[in-house]
């Protein structure tokens, strides 16, 4: 049980020393909002402005995330690739999030007006309800759209993960282990 303390005081300093120490607490900061807007977010509806409102949606909380992050880094600790690494991380969390969502890019990609409303089918799903009897197809667009944008946010999380592993993958040889030594006694993983 010693062994394993001991990792964790050890990646917790190892964290703490990188800019991962601020990155990934402001993402699941970042997720709460999310949860928070899905809650408050109403699509307005009208054309001209839903692309605009989808575009700001996207665009707008990850400058900020970026922003902040980029004050709270230190380039010259890190180097500037790295830091950018973890200065963009916040932001690409927030726009998977939204392409996962599926209700963004559903409102801008709205082309009709319409009241947006809270259908109870199945699957319940909110949309910008059509005012004639064309509803059907509007509906199946509103749902086409909904999917495809989960479908990028899936598409955009697997490519994440493989850049990641990628980094992981070629990272210098020479740079520290994450792990203890006597973790990797403990787990069997030393040669």
């Amino acid at each position: 049980m010693n062994i394993l303390m001991d990792f964790f005081l050890r990646l917790k300093g190892e964290i703490r020393k990188s800019p991962l120490y601020t990155s990934i607490p402001f993402s699941f900061i970042l997720m709460g909002v999310e949860k928070v807007m899905e809650f408050e977010f109403s699509c307005p509806c009208i054309p001209a402005v839903n692309a605009w409102f989808a575009f700001f949606m996207f665009i707008s909380p990850a400058l900020l995330a970026f922003t902040i992050m980029r004050y709270l880094t230190n380039p010259s600790e890190h180097g500037f690739w790295r830091n950018l690494f973890y200065c963009l991380m916040p932001s690409a969390v927030w726009i998977i999030m939204l392409f996962l969502d599926g209700h963004y890019v559903a409102c801008g990609m709205t082309n009709w007006e319409g009241n947006y409303v809270l259908d109870e089918g199945k699957p319940p799903m909110k949309w910008c309800e059509f005012n004639t009897t064309q509803e059907s197809t509007e509906k199946f667009l509103s749902q086409l759209h909904f999917a495809q944008s989960q479908i990028a946010g899936f598409g955009l999380l697997s490519f994440s993960c493989v850049l990641a592993l990628f980094y992981l993958w070629q990272r210098d040889p020479q740079d520290p282990p994450v792990r203890p030594p006597e973790f990797e006694a403990a787990l069997g993983l030393d040669d």
